[in-house]
């Protein structure tokens, strides 16, 4: 997420879930429906989103797709955000709000999508655009038709050093132009010979004591950790021992590599570490419970999902409601927090666990939320919603556009195709 704001970086929060401008920095479907009954409003608070991308994490989260869509069916000019492309940075790492990167990637899903006005914005930067590799590698992704011209114009501006950085950003592109460009195939053979880097040799020669040394010592890289560690594994350390090299000093970022198949031993050794929230292990064991608890431990991961709502880092809500989608209904009294953390979390990947969670938890609880779901921006979330909404009248309509819109992908077209009559 971006840690500047051009009104104030230190007092920037996001806008509440239920307002248009905040139901649209999160992604949620309501924004959608949002907007669409509010078309006077909607335009500037969808700039708005493009101008700052609200991702928890640009690279987990989705946005780009959901933001084009509003762009196409707003009827939006696209012009704005091609603008922004001509007031990047000369360095990007400076782009603190991400907003050439992500109007690239929505102007790239309009023009996939069929937009002219998108494909010509971003056409026209690739002639004389400073950052024009960044926007070659998205434009890659569009039917060949749209970019198959290109050829001369992006080997004019290529210089030696961006041969071989063309080849692996721009594989399409690359493969269709090398045979009439021996440049272009030199750069696509260097990439095929490219030797990959070899894994990390696990280390030999030494006993089970000294493996366990080396993987529990602080001054010890974490690399040679994990080595160490997947030598013990091989040597098939059993997971009570792993335990205790958990309590006596491996890092616990390795419990999930470590542990195989936790037995009733385990499992209560990890229920220890959950009875104090200060404990260093408090969020490990919540975890390794979500994973493979019991209804008995339903309390626990409850504690666990409240401390990490109070917390300042919305991230592992996921894992947390896997463990309720094994409960299933003897988790129902979770509901209300994951209906909470599903309107208001910006960390958008994680809503498909908990979509996944509610309707395991409680089906008919959950059944208000999947309407809305069908235009979420993540598609984990579109692909479940669509396959489990109940097939009511604006229901029927979305799933309709799910089917025949070229922004989609092609899981969530065939769920919502297995759910409507063909038109």
């Amino acid at each position: 997420m971006s840690e500047a704001d051009e009104e104030s970086t230190a007092d920037w929060r996001y806008a509440h879930t239920d307002t248009l401008d905040g139901a649209l920095q999160r992604g949620r479907g309501e924004g959608v429906l949002m907007a669409m009954r509010d078309p006077a409003a909607a335009p500037a608070a969808v700039y708005a989103c493009i101008r700052r991308d609200h991702r928890w994490y640009w690279a987990f989260d989705d946005r780009p797709d959901y933001l084009a869509r509003l762009v196409r069916d707003l009827d939006l000019d696209p012009a704005p955000i091609g603008d922004q492309l001509r007031h990047a940075p000369d360095d990007l790492r400076q782009d603190r709000d991400n907003f050439f990167e992500l109007a690239t990637e929505v102007l790239a899903a309009l023009g996939r999508g069929g937009d002219r006005r998108s494909v010509a914005i971003l056409r026209a930067y690739l002639t004389d655009g400073p950052h024009w590799l960044d926007v070659l590698r998205a434009v890659d992704e569009w039917p060949v038709e749209l970019w198959a011209d290109l050829d001369q114009l992006c080997l004019s501006r290529l210089s030696e050093a961006e041969e071989y950085e063309l080849s692996w950003a721009c594989p399409r592109m690359t493969a269709h132009w090398a045979p009439q460009h021996p440049r272009l195939a030199a750069a696509a053979r260097r990439l095929a010979e490219r030797v990959p880097a070899r894994p990390a040799a696990l280390p030999t020669g030494h006993s089970t004591d000294e493996l366990i040394m080396m993987a529990t010592d602080p001054q010890v890289t974490r690399v040679d950790q994990r080595r160490a560690l997947r030598a013990l594994l091989r040597a098939g350390v059993p997971d009570p021992d792993l335990i205790d090299l958990i309590e006596g000093g491996l890092h616990p970022s390795l419990l999930g590599t470590a542990l195989r198949d936790p037995g009733a031993a385990v499992v209560e050794r990890a229920r220890t570490w959950t009875i104090d929230r200060g404990a260093e292990l408090f969020w490990h064991g919540s975890l390794l419970l979500a994973g493979h608890s019991t209804a008995v431990d339903l309390p626990r991961l409850l504690d666990a999902w409240q401390w990490r709502w109070d917390s300042d880092d919305w991230c592992g809500f996921d894992r947390l409601a896997d463990g309720f989608t094994r409960l299933g209904p003897a988790a129902a009294a979770a509901l209300p927090a994951l209906m909470r953390t599903w309107r208001w979390t910006p960390h958008s990947i994680e809503r498909a666990a908990m979509l996944r969670a509610m309707l395991s938890v409680d089906p008919v609880g959950a059944e208000r939320v999947l309407t809305p779901a069908l235009l979420d921006c993540e598609p984990d979330v579109r692909e479940l919603a669509a396959s489990r909404v109940a097939p009511r009248p604006r229901a029927v309509t979305l799933l309709a556009r799910l089917r025949d819109d070229p922004l989609e992908t092609a899981e969530v077209r065939a769920a919502a195709a297995g759910r409507t009559t063909p038109a």
